[in-house]
């Protein structure tokens, strides 16, 4: 039971979920970690603050490549989403743009859900998630021929 929290947790977090905002600001800070050998890295996250059109509620976003690591997103393009973000932010019209991520808000970790893609929509745009469609699909396929071949090998 353990395992099916854990494994649910996971894909709760990875996959990419979506949600229809305006775009109210961006910001970048500067962030000092220490990494396993004691020596102190900076680097630079942005962030994209937005506003949920749907609960009117504000929603910041961390704004980081992935790269060639886990995830598996391989975004590179940190900085043209900055300037999309931007865009949108200091256009005359409020546009309503659709921000698809991965990761949940923690406040009392300070962690922020990551911005993989904006897109302009319509106000009145429903998403359909195919991406996570295909990928629950597959993992279910596959549970079921594992459960199958476990089934068939205690006989």
């Amino acid at each position: 039971m353990l395992v099916a929290v854990a494994f649910i947790s996971l894909l709760s977090y990875y996959l990419p979920s979506t949600t229809k905002v305006h775009v109210t600001g961006t910001e970048v800070k500067r962030i000092d970690l220490a990494d396993k050998d004691g020596i102190a890295r900076t680097r630079d996250v942005r962030f994209i603050v937005t506003k949920e059109i749907d609960s009117g509620k504000t929603k910041v976003f961390r704004n980081e490549d992935t790269g060639w690591g886990w995830p598996f997103f391989f975004k590179f393009n940190s900085g043209d989403l900055m300037g999309e973000a931007v865009n949108f932010h200091g256009s005359d019209e409020k546009e309503t743009v659709l921000v698809s991520y991965y990761g949940w808000r923690l406040t009392f970790l300070d962690l922020y859900p990551n911005v993989l893609s904006l897109r302009a929509v319509a106000p009145s745009h429903t998403h359909v998630p195919v991406f996570n469609i295909v990928v629950l699909t597959l993992l279910l396929a596959a549970g079921i021929f594992a459960f199958l071949k476990i089934r068939r090998l205690r006989r």
